[in-house]
């Protein structure tokens, strides 16, 4: 399985705010705690303000060219466990790699 990390986009928007709103709603509903965004339409919101400001750092994850976190029949977000433990360590590695780089140039 080979993927392709690159820096989040305005057009990834709808697909991060999915799996977003997925996220935080499963982590939420199992603590019973209230929730982060009451829709997947108010995570797309704050991930389409996030990705178009310059000075946020986001990577993607795509494999084949298409964007992972969509099952390709149903078209739904895939949950965090299906993405898998390889890919997960490039996202962790890119992201230490930017923040050290980040820490340097000041």
């Amino acid at each position: 399985m080979s993927f392709v990390l690159r820096p989040g986009a305005p057009a990834d928007a709808a697909v991060c705010g999915a799996i977003c709103f997925a996220a935080f709603k499963a982590i939420n509903d199992e603590h019973h705690f209230p929730p982060d965004f009451p829709s997947a339409e108010v995570a797309t919101s704050v991930l389409t303000m996030l990705l178009s400001n310059p000075g946020f750092y986001s990577v993607v994850a795509e494999k084949d060219g298409a964007r992972l976190f969509r099952d390709t029949e149903t078209g739904e977000p895939k949950e965090a466990a299906e993405i898998g433990e390889r890919l997960a360590r490039r996202l962790l590695a890119e992201g230490g790699r930017s923040a050290l780089a980040a820490a340097e140039s000041n």
